[in-house]
């Protein structure tokens, strides 16, 4: 592993240092050495999401100690994100959004449309909003308003625009989806529920949840109508931060800033520091967010988490954007 890592270090530095378009460069990067599809059909699950993980944890220390003003590019490139509203605007379009899936998952997300009889007409990449986390997704893509997804169903802003919205509160549920030629949403709270389980303590629990999307996938998926366009995507990432995955900053002062969560709104009136470089500040939101793999340690039921997300990380920002339909 320790090779595989050296022997991208050319590259990264050459991205991260060049002119132009380095997020797009590192994207290519990811998806192409990291999270592509031919290590995603080589190697058994655990060992795919481990190695990339490693791989990815290397590029960011190099981007939080040579180039953090790629996080700049992360935030310019989620503000300008298109709101959701426009596609589903579009005639019978079925968007599924998984609640916390990032690229890392694109290949099992192509694998799980062309086993099922699917073409994939576009796969790429999003962002998720800022910061990373769910109900910031809602408001800055959805609705302009702060609502839990599982509201989704009963809100009027979509009903007045022929949407139909559904909350599958895990896996196992399912609902009939008829052809009234409304669009659809459809919001998943798989896989992010599962990073409260015991089993999310390890990387382990990528294997899982693997395992897990076929059912997801039948249950969701495979009932929209024929003929609906689908679009795949997720509202964030999340990073792994197990033992030697994380990064060897301790960014104290950052941790103590946000209360050791990896982002925090603060009051109007509040001054968010400006100078410590491990904070992605957002001004304009009343928010920072941690740059980078650093760990911090959330107390109560999050305390063993390895699994995370809400701040800004490669793995929390970037999400599956896959266009599809029956063959």
């Amino acid at each position: 592993m320790r090779n595989e890592v050296n022997e991208q270090f050319p590259l990264l530095m050459s991205i991260l240092l060049g002119k132009g378009e380095r997020l797009s460069s590192l994207t290519d990067w990811l998806r192409n050495s990291v999270w592509s599809q031919k290590r995603f059909d080589e190697m058994e699950p655990q060992r795919y999401f481990e190695s990339g993980e490693k791989l990815v944890r290397y590029a960011e220390e190099l981007v939080l100690t040579t180039a953090p003003t790629l996080y700049d590019e992360f935030v310019a490139a989620s503000e300008s994100t298109s709101a959701l509203m426009t596609e589903l605007s579009i005639p019978k379009t079925a968007l599924v959004v998984f609640d916390g899936i990032s690229i890392r998952e694109i290949p099992l997300l192509e694998r799980l449309a062309k086993s099922t009889g699917m073409t994939v007409h576009e796969s790429r990449y999003s962002f998720a909003a800022l910061p990373s986390e769910t109900i910031s997704f809602v408001e800055q893509r959805l609705l302009a308003k702060r609502v839990s997804p599982s509201q989704l169903e009963g809100r009027r802003e979509l009903k007045d625009l022929n949407i139909g919205a559904r909350y599958y509160d895990g896996v196992m549920r399912v609902f009939e989806l008829k052809d009234a030629g409304e669009s659809l949403l459809l919001w998943s709270s798989f896989p992010d529920g599962t990073y409260m389980n015991f089993e999310a303590r390890s990387s382990g629990h990528f294997e899982t949840i693997a395992k897990q999307f076929d059912v997801a996938w039948k249950n969701i998926v495979l009932n929209i109508p024929r003929d609906y366009r689908m679009i795949i995507t997720g509202d964030h990432g999340y990073i792994y931060l197990g033992t030697g995955f994380e990064s060897e900053m301790k960014a104290e002062k950052a941790l103590s800033i946000l209360d050791n969560d990896r982002f925090r709104v603060f009051q109007d009136g509040e001054v968010i520091p400006s100078d410590v470089p491990e904070l992605q500040v957002l001004g304009h939101r009343n928010t920072a967010m941690l740059r980078g793999r650093i760990k911090n340690r959330p107390k109560g039921q999050s305390a063993n988490k390895v699994f995370r997300h809400g701040g800004m990380s490669i793995m929390e920002m970037l999400t599956p954007w896959l266009v599809l339909n029956r063959s």
